[in-house]
């Protein structure tokens, strides 16, 4: 199959009927109806075909509430996989919020340890010694559990905005 885009004349595009008998040219150079080489019907469908990279894209958007989106994205792509058949060529991509918190966990993946080895740096420089650097960051992880179970206590979910809260801790 391939996507045609076809300029009518105003009175052909009356009905289904009236484009149906408007007749093409073979490569022959007969005439004959566009009916007899292609199906014409009337349909509901997009008043705008979008397209990104040259391929058609079509958006749905939710919003998600009361519930952490990385959570809804899983259960979502888990559900897509495992009751819809895409064809050749057809794609789901999760964009929106859902990408900028994987965008902003990659980014938290680099800048996590190279801040706990600064600090660990500077509170060697402080202390001078490495056990009392090292029993200070070994409190990071209370600190973290504290942090996490405060979070649930207040009825929020981990986000970027939390997570940039544990960097500060």
């Amino acid at each position: 199959r391939a996507g045609v885009l076809l300029r009518f004349p105003a009175d052909a595009r009356s009905s289904p009927e009236a484009m149906r008998r408007l007749l093409i040219e073979t490569a022959g150079g007969a005439k004959v109806p566009l009916g007899l080489v292609a199906d014409v019907s009337e349909v509901d469908g997009p008043v705008l075909i979008q397209r990104e990279s040259s391929r058609r894209q079509v958006t749905v958007r939710s919003n998600v509430e009361g519930r952490d989106v990385v959570g809804f994205v899983d259960e979502l792509r888990a559900a897509i996989e495992r009751e819809v058949k895409l064809p050749p060529g057809y794609a789901v991509v999760y964009g929106g919020q859902f990408e900028n918190q994987q965008r902003a966990n990659k980014r938290l993946m680099v800048i996590v340890p190279l801040s706990a080895l600064l600090i660990f740096s500077l509170l060697f420089w402080a202390f001078r010694s490495v056990k009392k650097a090292g029993l200070v960051l070994a409190m990071v992880p209370f600190t973290l559990i504290g942090g996490i179970a405060g979070l649930g206590l207040a009825g929020l979910h981990l986000s970027v905005s939390a997570a940039v809260g544990f960097i500060a801790v």
